[in-house]
C-alpha cells in the first residue's frame, strides 16, 4: 500500500476501509501484471475477490470480461 493511500485507510472505519483494502493500488497494479503475464502465455484467468465491487470496477480497466454470479 502506498504511504498516502495508507494513511486515508487508516483514517477510515471499517466499510470504507475494507474498500480502500480491496482496492489497494498496489494490489490492483500486482494483479494487473499477472493478468497480462498470463494472457500473454496463453494461460486461461481466473481472479478471485471477496468484494465483487473490485472485480467490476478492475475487470473493464484490465479490458478483461467477467463472470456474473
Amino acid at each position: 500500500m502506498t504511504p498516502e493511500f495508507y494513511r486515508e485507510y487508516l483514517k477510515e472505519q471499517s466499510r470504507k476501509r475494507q474498500l480502500l483494502y480491496c482496492m489497494n493500488p498496489s494490489k490492483f497494479q500486482a494483479c494487473q501484471f499477472l493478468i497480462n503475464f498470463h494472457e500473454s502465455r496463453g494461460d486461461k484467468i481466473i481472479v478471485f475477490s471477496d468484494n465483487v465491487f473490485t472485480l467490476e470496477v478492475c475487470a473493464p480497466i484490465v479490458i478483461t470480461p467477467m463472470a456474473t454470479p
